[in-house]
């Protein structure tokens, strides 16, 4: 007889993990096949079962589960063991490290051998099991599960430090088992908890409402929806309760232990706080969570985290903190301390049709299309994001033949070489971007994920972004571009339309897989790593596009050879201070150069070579203060961005550039280097704009205090009215007069064609805006339409109204003699978003009573910044028109002396979606509402006009409607929420504030953070814990805090969250 060696019989080595893995896709589809058999039975008729096979073959199942997780477990604890030894044993495979604990491989191969020949007879047994199954008598009655009399027959009860649960998708119908009797058959089942996503919530929520356990974790493969999860444990009420803290971090597989404590520490404190080193920020988050109840989400954990030492507090029974992660790989789990697993698995089969349906629309119901929808939607597998995006991407496809494709190419995906990465995603993410209009918008979704690591940006930065890296030309494109990626699910709206998210899962896939595949090795995408020095010359030459942006580059080789380069981006390599003279010589098919952010001064020779150039991004190289004729040779170039720069004026040449259709300019040299310089006295060569005959986009930025464009602007301004095909424009008009000659000559104007624009009116000094507080510059800065309007006087003249009727921003600065905004029109801001006002000292009020003649008043308004009115009285006189501030978010009064009260009682009730207050330095403010003095009611004016209209009809005299205001303002008081949306308040420097709500007694049920500095006199909180579960940061001095009185005592809760200035 011939014998093998034992290696050779139950497998080499290195084979060895491969057969374990073999032998865990075949119980996986054992575990299928008993879920397929319960399924059958519907849990009925368990009792009458018990004298048949089902629970023989039941226990046998259970125990090959048990089987293979007790080998994977110790063979993960030996890994974690050798983890801490030095780096070469670390990096061994399972195989290798069995080895090098003195586990036999002949008894290690055995054993897997020995159970995959077990799982095969089980196999068998189970369609023995399946016929007795159906034979079974069906009954109708459900009968409650005893998990005493089961467990003794199937498993004996055992205690492991960690916990893990069996459980299976269960067909709903009138005999489903109640959820008591299916909670306990879940804990008798097994180990792992395997759970469809749409069933997983109840069972999470048990987890963290359980005494016994406080570590949760969830694993299953990418895109099942782990992370929906957590965001709808996040934002779920019945969880802001239970916890001081509810607290969501991604931590994902390039994560840092700094950025995730710092995200951790902003979510209790809700501010910016200082860069520390990790042990500073590790002390710091322990003493901020040490006395709290937290729920810590973290989200894709892809290895282990030592959590004591990130400063996170071991969640015990006592202090009642909970963490909960979420990852891809099981083995995380094993490595990491837990209580209890639950595996997420996919959708059940109705549940990935529903939300099919949901997605695809009515298309979906087609007779002819229906089988082949069902058959997508199978090999869709249950996976949600699968299912989310073919749904999109076949909406509306009423071709049989489009969906008999999708099919094709979801039954044939391609091999990838990757465990962390599923062919299905990769399959349907490329068909969801072939979907797509054109190769326009599949470039900038690609460039979503390459250039914005963050998940979330704003909409106008993420267009700014595309514009200036040559994807698209104007806004218009950008905004249709958003639009369709919305659509097809490549992208989430999020801040009410304000910022899009792309899923981190597509982001990965697309950075990783698709976009390295599609472009071979002809992109070096070299960007954000850090490099100091460039790549090889070789690299170069194959290349047709490279990618070094935000690098730390001081050198560029002499002259690479690229033939068939076309795009370079170099952006902000900001110690990058030379190029080489000969860089660009043998260049000859670049197309977009981008060198903004660096630190050039001068240009080589070689670049004004590039005769088929046709975008060039100069903007913010601050050292760039000559734009030399030769750039008159790329006469090709539609693209000229020098935002940001120290140019000091154009040449005469750039009049050769009739293709722009972008120019972006900055005039800053003149001031900052004028006397270093030999300088002319015109900025923009005459008769040069009007060339520019396909000019979309036109910004120009002056430095006020340059005279020369008070001498030439008149001029500049009639050429830019001859511009047909303007839909952008960036202008400073230093007098109203000039303002006229745009509005009453141009044709982008008269026809509504300019889309954006951002202009000043009025002569100012440099200083503006800049003292505005950044989050307030950043909202006016991303407006697409912004009006800023200075040192005005008299009467507002009719082009000002015109501007402002399209206008979305507007900065109302130092006007000497309007009293109040309602002066500009209201129809004239229907479509005003952002309001901000300051130094406009003749201004007592900002909407005067007479102006709700009108209708509502700024019913768009989301932001309302007043600053320095020092005799600004109030902000509303007069009864509030329904419909008037619904939309308002954020309002803000800083340094308005004369100033008592904020609110009216017919005002608060239109302020449902303010989500922010602030209110600093108004030293005469005692109330934020005072409901004592109202004398006028909103349901009553509007009564009493109708009865006198009613009246002038008839020719009978009228009779006023009168009210109880007492029994009013008792009932509103008390069962009405004031600013039931509010969130921030910040109160600041007010000495005679006395209360904040004069008597109402349920105020802001949504509060998260609340600031109070120098407010002596303020000595109750409307805030109860019942009400505010929400609240995480009350910040004051610890001397007011202690002073304060409340109605029955201070809660702990509120002691636990409040920081002392």
């Amino acid at each position: 007889m011939h014998f093998r060696r034992p290696t050779q019989q139950y497998g080499k080595p290195i084979q060895l993990q491969r057969n374990l893995k073999r032998l865990k896709e075949k119980a996986r589809e054992l575990y299928r096949r008993r879920d397929e058999i319960i399924k059958i039975a519907g849990f009925r008729k368990l009792k009458e079962m018990r004298n048949d096979n089902f629970i023989a073959w039941l226990q046998k199942v259970y125990e090959i589960k048990n089987k293979i997780q007790a080998i994977e477990a110790e063979f993960f604890e030996k890994k974690r063991l050798l983890a801490m030894s030095p780096p070469s044993f670390s990096q061994l495979k399972l195989s290798d490290v069995a080895c090098v604990h003195g586990i036999s491989q002949q008894k290690l191969g055995k054993r897997v051998m020995d159970l995959n020949d077990v799982i095969s007879k089980l196999m068998v047994d189970a369609e023995n099991v399946s016929a007795q199954m159906k034979n079974v008598e069906q009954r109708r009655e459900q009968e409650a599960i005893h998990p005493t009399e089961i467990e003794s027959e199937i498993i004996q009860a055992q205690t492991t430090e960690s916990r893990t649960i069996s459980m299976f998708e269960i067909e709903e119908s009138e005999t489903t088992v109640p959820d008591r009797g299916l909670d306990k058959m879940m804990k008798v089942m097994g180990k792992e908890c395997e759970m469809p996503v749409d069933c997983a919530m109840p069972k999470i929520l048990e987890s963290i409402k359980s005494e016994t356990i406080q570590i949760i974790g969830i694993w299953g493969r990418v895109g099942v929806g782990k992370t929906n999860i957590l965001k709808a444990l996040n934002d779920l009420p019945e969880i802001n309760k239970m916890f001081d803290n509810v607290i969501w971090v991604t931590v994902s597989k390039d994560w840092c232990m700094t950025k995730v404590q710092r995200d951790i520490e902003r979510q209790i404190s809700l501010t910016m706080l200082k860069n520390d080193n990790e042990y500073v920020l590790s002390l710091r988050l322990f003493k901020l969570l040490k006395n709290r109840k937290f729920l810590l989400l973290l989200d894709d954990v892809c290895e282990q985290i030592d959590l004591s030492e990130m400063g996170i507090p071991k969640p015990t029974t006592d202090n009642g903190s909970k963490i909960l992660l979420t990852t891809r790989v099981q083995e995380v789990l094993h490595i990491m301390e837990r209580d209890i697993e639950i595996r997420i698995e996919s959708l059940s089969e109705d549940g990935s049709w529903d939300l099919f349906c949901k997605n695809a629309g009515k298309v979906v119901n087609y007779s002819n299309i229906q089988p082949v929808a069902r058959c997508v939607v199978e090999e869709c597998g249950g996976h949600p994001l699968a299912i989310n995006l073919m749904a999109r991407a076949l909406k509306e496809a009423s071709d049989v033949r489009i969906w008999s494709d999708a099919l094709y190419k979801l039954s044939s995906p391609p091999k990838f070489q990757r465990e962390d990465v599923e062919e299905l995603i990769v399959t349907v993410l490329k068909f969801s971007c072939a979907r797509l209009e054109d190769e326009i918008v599949r470039k900038c979704f690609k460039h979503f994920a390459l250039f914005h690591e963050i998940q979330k940006i704003n909409t106008m930065l993420l267009i700014d972004s595309w514009i200036a890296d040559g994807l698209i030309d104007t806004c218009v494109k950008g905004n249709n571009i958003l639009k369709a990626l919305i659509n097809a699910n490549l992208l989430e709206s999020v801040d009410e339309g304000i910022s899009v998210r792309m899923d981190a899962v597509i982001r990965n896939i697309l950075v990783d897989i698709i976009i390295p595949i599609e472009r071979g090795r002809q992109c070096l995408m070299l960007g954000g790593l850090g490099l100091t020095e460039p790549p090889k010359d070789e690299e170069w030459e194959k290349a047709k596009e490279i990618r070094l942006m935000d690098n730390e580059l001081t050198m560029l080789p002499a002259s690479p050879k690229c033939p068939i380069l076309s795009t370079l981006f170099l952006q902000r390599n900001y110690k990058l201070e030379m190029i080489p003279q000969s860089f660009f010589e043998y260049m000859p098919s670049i197309q977009v150069l981008n060198l903004s952010g660096t630190k050039i001064k001068f240009f080589p020779e070689s670049l004004f070579k590039l005769i088929g150039l046709q975008q060039l991004y100069l903007n913010y190289c601050e050292h760039i203060m000559v734009l030399p004729p030769e750039i008159g040779e790329l006469k090709y170039l539609q693209v000229l961005d020098l935002e940001g720069t120290e140019i000091i004026e154009l040449p005469i040449e750039i009049g050769k550039l009739t293709h722009l259709t972008c120019l972006q300019v900055s005039f800053y040299g003149y001031i900052n280097h004028g006397k270093k310089i030999k300088q002319s006295k015109t900025m923009i060569p005459h008769g040069k704009i009007s060339t520019f005959s396909n000019l979309e986009e036109l910004s120009i930025n002056v430095n006020p205090d340059d005279d020369r464009w008070d001498g030439s602007v008149e001029a500049i301004i009639k050429e830019v009215s001859t511009l047909g095909k303007l839909q952008t424009l960036n202008f400073y008009f230093p007098d109203v007069e000039l303002l006229k000659v745009v509005i009453r000559n141009s044709s982008f104007f008269k026809s509504s064609q300019l889309l954006h624009f951002r202009f000043i009116v009025g002569p100012h000094l440099k200083r503006i805006v800049t003292r505005l507080p950044h989050d307030v510059e950043s909202e006016l800065e991303q407006s697409s339409r912004r009006l800023i309007y200075v040192n005005g006087e008299g009467i507002i003249s009719q082009e000002i109204r015109e501007v402002l009727e399209n206008t979305t921003a507007f900065y109302l600065d130092r006007h000497m003699s309007v009293k109040r905004l309602s002066e500009f029109g209201i129809k004239n801001m229907k479509q005003l978003e952002i309001c901000i006002m300051g130094e406009c000292n003749e201004i007592q009020t900002i909407i005067d009573r007479e102006d709700v003649e009108e209708g509502f008043v700024l019913g768009s308004l989301r932001y309302l910044y007043i600053h320095y009115m020092k005799n600004l009285r109030s902000i509303w006189d007069g009864p509030v028109v329904e419909g008037s501030l619904v939309n308002l978010k954020s309002l803000t009064l800083s340094t308005c002396p004369q100033l008592t009260t904020i609110f009216s009682l017919s005002m608060i009730g239109q302020l449902s979606s303010l989500e922010e207050l602030r209110i600093e330095d108004c030293p005469a403010i005692n109330s934020i509402i005072s409901v004592g003095n109202v004398t006028e009611s909103l349901h009553v004016e509007k009564l009493n006009r109708e009865k006198k209209s009613l009246s002038t009809l008839s020719g009978e005299p009228s009779v006023e409607v009168g009210v109880d205001y007492e029994q009013q303002q008792k009932h509103f008081c008390t069962y009405s929420p004031f600013l039931p949306s509010l969130k921030r308040l910040l109160l600041h420097y007010l000495p005679e504030m006395v209360n904040i709500s004069d008597g109402f007694y349920y105020i802001g049920p949504k509060l998260e953070w609340m600031s109070f500095y120098n407010c002596p006199n303020l000595m109750i909180l409307p805030i109860r814990k019942v009400s505010h579960y929400n609240l995480r940061v009350i910040r004051g001095e610890r001397d007011w805090w202690d002073a304060l009185k409340w109605e029955s005592g201070r809660s702990d809760y509120f002691d636990r969250i409040f920081v002392p200035n």
